[in-house]
């Protein structure tokens, strides 16, 4: 799926729909303060600001495809100095340096065509016991991914890997009747 030609300071601006429900699921994360947290399709920011504040000890990573919203964020975030940074990078081919503590992103996965790629990057971005904590729509996909969840944690093949697997899963009729799903694996 092409990824929408956005203008960076106009979308910072008139965001505020997707900035909305984004403080929703970011309020529903726990977070102790000290934790390193990747936000996956940062955009110009906003929830990213939202990010570090819940974070004075920790390290927030911003990663996202167009480099206009990363130079509106660079801006937005310069306050918090060292202990936000910002990557220009796809979301299915992350490399960082070292792994993080949580995956956060919000209104991002349904732009990402390549969801086998997009999830094995993120696992391999995430510390083991890492957690994920990630809303994205799209018509009729979230169905076809609880379901794929549910037959990997009760494969044969796969069920010992998710002993002690929690899931807490919420699908949620968001504004503009967007289908959304809030999701945090333990």
């Amino acid at each position: 799926m092409a990824q929408p030609d956005w203008n960076a300071e106009i979308y910072h601006r008139v965001s505020e729909p997707a900035w909305q429900w984004g403080k929703k699921v970011l309020a529903a994360l726990p977070l102790e303060g000290d934790e390193a947290v990747l936000d996956v399709g940062c955009g110009s920011g906003r929830l990213t600001a939202l990010l570090a504040e819940r974070l004075p000890r920790g390290q927030v990573m911003g990663v996202d495809t167009s480099q206009p919203m990363l130079d509106v964020a660079a801006r937005e975030l310069k306050r918090f100095g060292t202990r936000v940074s910002l990557v220009h990078a796809e979301a299915q081919a992350l490399a960082l340096g070292e792994p993080v503590d949580v995956v956060f992103s919000t209104a991002t996965f349904h732009w990402v065509a390549d969801h086998a790629a997009l999830f094995t990057s993120l696992a391999r971005a995430l510390k083991t016991g890492g957690r994920l904590h990630a809303q994205w729509g799209g018509e009729g996909n979230l169905h076809r991914f609880l379901g794929l969840v549910g037959d990997v944690t009760r494969s044969a093949r796969w069920s010992e890997y998710f002993v002690g697997f929690r899931a807490r899963v919420e699908l949620c009729l968001a504004r503009f009747d967007a289908r959304a799903l809030n999701a945090e694996w333990f």
